[in-house]
């Protein structure tokens, strides 16, 4: 009775409290915050095409856009019902969005790893680390085993060595043999798709060239292909001038800065810029259209001013703002047109347009607009770390300036403090401003650093702060000075005094990442704690009312999971190679960690560890290895031993078979294996890409014994050997009539999307 009472009293509550929080809605919805949750759920609709293991059905997917948003239509006066139906039709909308794409992009891509023979255009070309070219080729045929293959890749991306790329001109005809193979999957479940980067940007295949790259006679080049590869000429042609002026780290971050060529950036320099959160400086973004536009908004601007008879009589602030359209396409055409500079181009050119329209430049309708400009036009790229760091910080950035501007103003003025007085406290404020920018931005940014890149630059926001007035002050201004003194062959000193800003740059991220925890990592995060954390900053920045504080909450929920994430037991490269197992110290024992040491590099980072991707001797462990394969025994205390097996010649199956709880191999295994081990071969390895182990309960004792090493680890990685070598083992126990039971998973779905291999 009591309880039935209580309940009773508690609907007015209820009731009240659906009233306010019904009026806070409206409040925002009626200032605009409805077209941005409209876009919001486009953005989610087409993740959420991205992500799914099946591929959808398109006229599925329009019949429920156009239902939705018919309903949505008919039911506009239902209030917040409506609302629900109209965030749905656009999650529909953004789907169909994907799909279409998708559809657009198609392209044929290679079919499994070959030797060829390739001929076609050089439509980019790109100097790397190592001093040689990267080519982005237009295929125009493609041999193997002298026969054409039917359907060869548009495009494929294959790399020169240094001295045998003298033909790699852009929009020249070359020939080449070549080693390429399908774009590579994410190299852990639930990792970057590379695969997907690669379908959407319409590369069919990747690898290296085997000897020169020649002369040939492709035929005239498409004319679209011949305007970009003037302009990539042209880029190209500028990068070399500037590195010659600029040798060393110096002249790579100066070319990458000028015209976004970022592969001769020394591996050590890149290290340095990652550690101390300096990394977005060296890619073109909005921090360098904002400085290369609006400095020549205010150029043009101010120098009208000083002209009374036009500043008086002629919208001298429009007349800016058209020229700072001209200066930031020419940017955008100058950089080569990556994805981060495409965005912030949008993004700056619709600031542009609302002054040309008299309308706030400051809004988050403006965010709104750019990002959905972007997503109709590229929907895959909503999943793109780069896509996810700008917004985030631009609407960070956003809230947290109409937080500022509601302050009342200053009072105090230039007459009444005095003009040293004046300069030095609006010195400070523009040091507090950055200062305050960095943090916000760097708040915004660091669920998507901490889930993509496994780190958290700790001292990110000083680095920043030292930073950021040494490239609005020195480097970018001599950048533009060098560009315009290069026609007359005078750039040497600009380049000069942008070198000196660049080794500065480079002096800070070397100090800070030396620091204690300098380098910032702290492992993979839990695959929840990304969604929480967009979600609570979207929410907290969207609202303006009470409402907002919501959002804190998904924040500290997404904190609270991130350190919950699956350290696997075993991982394996998406070719068989390299493989990891977790030693009993915890960390990792990788063998052929040279096979891919991307890959390596990223196991490491994934599971906080600061050891070099390099030193392969150190990173192998315990590992044994024969002509025949390696063993590795897993001696986890509160659990029986067990031997991970890598065959690499048939001959050690029947032995291997019979000793190893689990057994790798880039070969077919007997189909008997799979009885007493788990066994991930050829076919398997086809299926899933790069995949992880994991044991899901201690196993019983057994006490079997891994097999002596007849050779140190990486000896003997290509050497077919003697079966001789291969010794038995008769102290070893077979593993059982049943396999042992573990959990792995992959990185490819079981359903095949369009940007993945067919499953075999």
């Amino acid at each position: 009775m009591r309880t039935g009472l209580a309940r009773l009293h508690a609907l007015p509550r209820l009731a009240a409290l659906r009233v306010a929080v019904g009026a806070l809605i409206e409040h925002d919805l009626d200032r605009g915050a409805g077209f941005c949750w409209m876009v919001v759920a486009f953005g989610c609709g087409a993740g959420l095409y991205l992500v799914l293991p099946q591929e959808p059905w398109f006229a599925a997917l329009a019949l429920a856009a156009a239902g939705l948003a018919a309903l949505a239509t008919i039911r506009r006066r239902a209030g917040h019902r409506a609302a629900v139906l109209s965030l749905a039709a656009a999650v529909a909308a953004g789907m169909l969005a994907g799909k279409f794409e998708a559809w657009r992009v198609a392209a044929p891509r290679l079919d499994r790893e070959r030797t060829v023979v390739v001929t076609g255009w050089v439509a980019e070309a790109e100097t790397t680390a190592s001093g040689g070219t990267r080519m982005i080729v237009r295929v125009v045929r493609m041999e193997s085993r002298g026969r054409p293959i039917a359907e060869p890749p548009a495009l494929i991306a294959a790399t020169a060595q240094r001295g045998r790329d003298a033909a790699a001109v852009i929009g020249a005809g070359v020939t080449f043999m070549a080693r390429l193979k399908p774009p590579d999957g994410p190299v852990l479940p639930g990792g970057y798709d590379f695969a997907r980067r690669a379908y959407f940007d319409g590369r069919g295949a990747a690898g290296y060239v085997l000897g020169r790259v020649r002369a040939a006679e492709a035929g005239p080049a498409p004319w679209p292909l011949a305007a970009r590869a003037a302009v990539a000429d042209l880029r190209h042609r500028i990068a070399m001038r500037i590195r010659a002026a600029l040798p060393g780290a110096s002249g790579a971050i100066a070319a990458a800065l000028t015209v976004g060529e970022t592969r001769a950036i020394p591996a050590e320099a890149n290290e340095a810029l990652r550690a101390s959160g300096l990394t977005h400086i060296i890619s073109i973004s909005g921090l360098h259209m904002t400085l290369v536009g609006g400095g020549v908004f205010a150029a043009v601007r101010y120098g009208l001013a000083l002209v009374p008879v036009i500043a008086l009589r002629r919208p001298v602030k429009k007349w800016a703002a058209v020229a700072a359209f001209a200066a930031v396409t020419f940017y955008l055409l100058l950089s080569g047109g990556g994805v981060a500079t495409e965005r912030s181009w949008v993004m700056f050119v619709v600031g542009l347009v609302a002054i040309l329209a008299d309308r706030p430049v400051v809004s988050q309708r403006n965010v709104a607009f750019a990002a959905l400009a972007l997503m109709a036009i590229e929907p895959h790229t909503v999943v793109e770390p780069s896509f996810l760091m700008s917004f985030l910080a631009v609407l960070a950035l956003v809230s947290a300036w109409r937080g500022l501007s509601a302050r009342p103003p200053d009072p105090v003025s230039a007459e009444a403090s005095g003009v040293v007085a004046e300069l030095a406290r609006r010195g400070f404020g523009h040091v507090k401003g950055m200062a305050a920018a960095s943090f916000v931005a760097g708040l915004a940014t660091a669920p998507v650093v901490a889930a993509e890149f496994h780190r958290a630059a700790p001292y990110g926001m000083i680095a920043n702060m030292i930073v950021l007035p040494i490239v609005g002050t020195v480097i970018m201004p001599f950048a533009c000075l060098a560009m315009l003194a290069m026609p007359f062959g005078l750039e040497i000193v600009p380049l000069t005094v942008m070198g000196w800003g660049i080794e500065a740059m480079l002096a800070v991220a070397r100090m800070v990442s030396a620091w204690p925890g300098g380098q910032g990592l702290i492992g993979r995060i839990h695959p929840a704690s990304l969604p929480l954390a967009i979600a609570g900053i979207l929410w907290f920045c969207l609202w303006t009312t009470p409402l907002r504080r919501l959002g804190l909450a998904a924040l500290a929920a997404a904190l609270a999971v991130a350190p919950f994430a699956v350290r696997p037991d075993i991982l394996v490269g998406q070719g068989g190679a390299p493989i990891a197992v977790r030693a009993a110290d915890g960390r990792l024992a990788i063998l052929d960690a040279r096979a891919n040491r991307f890959t390596t590099a990223t196991w490491l980072a994934a599971d906080a560890d600061p050891r070099s991707a390099t030193a392969a001797r150190d990173l192998a462990g315990d590992w044994r290895c024969d002509p025949l394969g390696c063993a590795f025994r897993d001696e986890h205390s509160g659990r029986a031993p067990r031997i991970l097996s890598l065959v690499r010649d048939p001959r050690a199956f029947e032995e291997d078979c019979r000793i190893a709880a689990i057994v790798v191999t880039t070969l077919d295994a007997p189909p008997g294996c799979a009885a007493t081990a788990v066994v991930i071969d050829r076919r398997m390895l086809a299926r899933t890409g790069a995949l992880t182990l994991d044991w899901p309960t201690p196993p019983a004792p057994d006490g079997r014994r891994t097999r002596p090493a007849s050779v140190p680890p990486e000896a003997v990685p290509n050497d077919p050997g003697d079966p001789d070598d291969h010794e038995t083992a008769p102290d070893l126990e077979p593993a059982g009539p049943i396999p042992p039971q573990a959990t792995i998973t992959a990185s490819l779905p079981a359903g095949r999307r369009p940007w993945h291999a067919a499953a075999p």
